[in-house]
């Protein structure tokens, strides 16, 4: 069994449980303030404080508050376990000193909601507790231990008791006594506003130096392209029709400059990627701008307190909080796991979940590959796991509108939902209003709420935004590589702050462990979420450089910029697709997913998933459009794109016949694409070809043979005489499917092309 994160492991070593010392502090003692043990502790007796939320806030209440007025700044972050535990003392020091009526306020300020601010006042360990008086400067600062309670209200009432000039000395062990020295210089305000006009200037000056350095790599990234002296061509009448049609694509008549700047100089002019959920493409400036920041620093590895390694360390800090901002998401409620890959993410959720007997591992059918993994954890610790589809998860949520979980009730065992925002096959979206619904199902014992959900947003971040303070998922799994090209090999996994102390990790390493030893079995992992979860050094250099990334959506106009022109081009592409039929009346393609619908822009996204049918409406093999399309320099991807419930499903594969290819098919790029199964003769179920086919010939590699039939009938149970041999017969059925999708630099130009391609190769065919 693994250790929760915050816990110090070692086989020998037991419980303590720590007295509660109570004195008589700074007046009448009153009955400690209650503070419940829970996900948001922080946020429980407010009224006793003034909550920080920004410099320019702490910096007011310092120097405008009356003179002499005791100020208590307590620095802390949500997921510090020492800071829930001095937080009850903490109240009722702010409770005593309002009800004796002490010239007093006590501050909170949130480390990850103001970490520049938490980085000038030198904030190195949490809990950390300032104290000043308004108008002669700061006192003292020290990092208060939950344990010595009463060192705490000593020294608030040694501060009360003495004349607002006193001096203090601190000693070693965190108590306050009165300075033998009483002529010593205090630091006053004007000592702190000289300090903050100084980090100003200094801002400035970086700021302009990077202002400079953008300037004059946009300079190098536009010579030498020539895209000014070339006159545009006219637009063609389609075109025309296009733009008319659909004014949201193109950010303002931008896209076709910025594809030929940035992506169209490393693709031939007959080229169109259409492969977006594969992997994004990454942006020549985006490149440049990377490497020259690159070749303009030093960067060291983070587990380090030089100069390189503190630059590396403010990247990564600078690159979570652009992550949390990219998902709107409080540094007060989440944190920032980096990964090798959004499967990497999903994977560490399979570890450390804390699974039993009792736990039950839910999940969308339409599932990545790598949720589905995660079941296997689950299967292992004795878990039971069901597969869903998106009607029954519906009729299970519906059957619980009503019921209230009991949150003051015993804990009972943790269960996990999984699913997709968008899966990665057909680009189904999924209600995003689950996670709520899941998160307040009661659980069958009447304990309190342990459904805990995982939303693999891979697929979904890239073209719409997430709002994590609207959606509050406790673990989402992305990939960078995914959204924006560069770099590779980095994901992330967010996690809220309420869910990190459920985590039992078992293999600690590197960064992750505050104290080790060799010889016994004993470590202490980290506080911080992220440290404790990131193994080993992080990718430093390429979390270095993901602000350009960001950059360039922001360049495009955010990631709502990006929605509309991707939803354009979606709906006309469908539109072009579903118009395509052979001569006969049959369509071209059959399309996957929910395009069709009404609500199709809240319900499907920029992913087409189809097969090429013949004019007998028989499939065409995807290994063929696949082939062919890659001669006519189109990027696309074929298979069964990591996701068997929806291929199979959509395909109308029974679960039986997929576990009989075991041993024979390796992957989405084998020569095995279809296969040969009994379908009842009324069946809808799509074929690549039957015997009653009138084109049917030995010559076609795409039909039923003699060959494939007769040990297909041999394997079969069926036997001969029954009743059913005259209602079934032999299909082929393909195993994958073509997928194209698109993103933030899809033209219409891609469009159109693809839609040319399979005209002229398969129309009428």
């Amino acid at each position: 069994m693994g250790q929760s994160r915050r816990s110090v492991h070692r086989s020998s070593r037991k419980h303590l449980r720590v007295p509660i010392l109570v004195a008589a502090i700074f007046g009448s003692l009153a009955a400690a303030t209650s503070v419940e043990k829970g996900s948001e502790w922080y946020k429980q007796n407010a009224e006793l404080f003034l909550e920080i939320e920004s410099a320019e806030q702490y910096q007011q209440a310092i120097e405008e508050t009356e003179k002499d007025t005791v100020l208590v700044v307590d620095f802390y972050a949500s997921w510090c376990f020492a800071c829930q535990n001095f937080y009850p003392h903490l109240c009722e020091a702010a409770k005593l000193a309002k009800e004796n009526q002490r010239k007093a306020v006590f501050l909170k300020v949130n480390v990850d909601a103001n970490r520049k601010l938490a980085k000038e006042q030198g904030v190195l360990a949490l809990p950390l507790v300032q104290i000043w008086r308004a108008g002669r400067g700061k006192v003292t600062q020290f990092n208060p231990s939950p344990k010595k309670k009463s060192t705490f209200f000593n020294n608030l009432e040694l501060i009360f008791s003495n004349q607002p000039s006193t001096i203090f000395d601190l000693k070693p062990w965190g108590a306050l006594e009165v300075a033998k020295d009483q002529t010593q210089p205090q630091p006053d305000a004007g000592d702190l506003q000289a300090k903050k006009d100084k980090k100003k200037q200094e801002a400035d000056e970086m700021a302009e130096k990077m202002k400079a350095l953008r300037e004059r790599l946009s300079m190098v990234a536009d010579q030498g392209k020539g895209a000014s002296t070339v006159p545009s061509r006219p637009l063609s009448a389609v075109k025309q029709e296009f733009l008319a049609n659909y004014p949201d694509y193109g950010y303002k008549g931008k896209i076709d400059k910025l594809y030929k700047d940035e992506i169209g100089s490393r693709m031939g002019e007959t080229e169109h990627y259409m492969d977006y959920t594969g992997s994004s493409l990454y942006c020549n400036s985006q490149l440049k701008l990377a490497f020259e920041d690159l070749a303009s620093h030093v960067f060291g590895n983070p587990h380090s307190e030089n100069p390189s390694s503190s630059l590396a360390s403010e990247r990564i800090e600078e690159a979570r909080e652009m992550i949390l901002s990219f998902f709107d998401a409080s540094p007060s409620d989440y944190q920032v796991v980096f990964t090798k890959s959004a499967t990497d993410a999903l994977k560490i959720v399979g570890e450390t979940f804390p699974w039993s007997a009792d736990s039950e591992f839910r999940y969308l059918r339409e599932n990545h590959n790598s949720v589905l993994g995660i079941r296997q954890y689950a299967v292992k610790n004795n878990a039971t796991f069901r597969s869903m589809l998106e009607p029954q998860v519906e009729s299970w949520l519906e059957s619980n509108v009503g019921k209230e979980p009991d949150v003051m009730g015993p804990v009972g065992p943790y269960k996990l939902f999984a699913f997709p925002a968008e899966d990665n096959f057909a680009g189904v979206k999924y209600p995003l209003d689950w996670v709520k619904k899941i998160k307040s199902l009661p659980t069958s014992d009447g304990g309190s709420t342990r459904w805990y959900v995982l939303l693999d947003a891979a697929a979904y971040a890239p073209t719409q935004p997430l709002s994590l303070r609207k959606v509050p998922a406790d673990f989402v799994s992305m990939s960078f590589y995914k959204m924006f090209g560069f770099p590779t090999g980095l994901g992330a996994l967010l996690i809220r702050n309420d869910a990190v102390d459920i985590l039992q990790k078992v293999f600690w390493g590197g960064g992750s462990v505050a104290l080790a030893t060799a010889d016994d079995d004993f470590h202490v992992l980290k506080c911080k979420p992220t440290e404790a979860l990131e193994d080993g050094t992080v990718a430093f250099l390429d979390i270095a450089v993901l602000k350009y990334g960001f950059q360039m959506i922001e360049k495009l106009g955010g990631i709502n910029s990006i929605q509309k022109h991707v939803e354009a081009l979606t709906r006309y592409m469908y539109t072009r697709l579903h118009g395509l039929h052979h001569s006969n009346g049959l369509p071209l393609v059959v399309i996957y997913g929910k395009h069709h619908l009404v609500n199709h822009a809240e319900v499907q996204g920029g992913v087409f998933n189809f097969n090429v049918l013949r004019k007998t409406g028989t499939a065409v093999s995807y290994l063929d459009v696949q082939r062919k399309s890659a001669k006519q320099g189109i990027h696309l991807r074929t298979g069964a794109e990591c996701n068997p419930g929806a291929a199979y499903g959509y395909l109308g594969i029974d679960t039986k016949e997929i576990e009989d290819l075991a041993g024979k098919k390796e992957g989405c790029h084998d020569d095995i694409d279809y296969l040969i199964v009994q379908r009842p003769l009324d069946s809808n179920s799509l074929t690549c070809g039957a015997a009653e086919d009138p084109s049917f010939s030995d010559e076609d590699p795409a039909l039923l043979t003699s060959k494939e039939v007769i040990p297909a009938i041999d394997k079969s149970k069926l036997e001969l005489g029954h009743a059913a041999e005259v209602a079934m017969h032999w299909v082929k059925v393909p195993l994958g499917s073509v997928r194209v999708s698109l993103g933030y630099m899809s033209t219409f130009e891609d469009v159109d092309a693809l839609v040319t391609f399979l005209e002229d190769t398969y129309m009428d065919t």
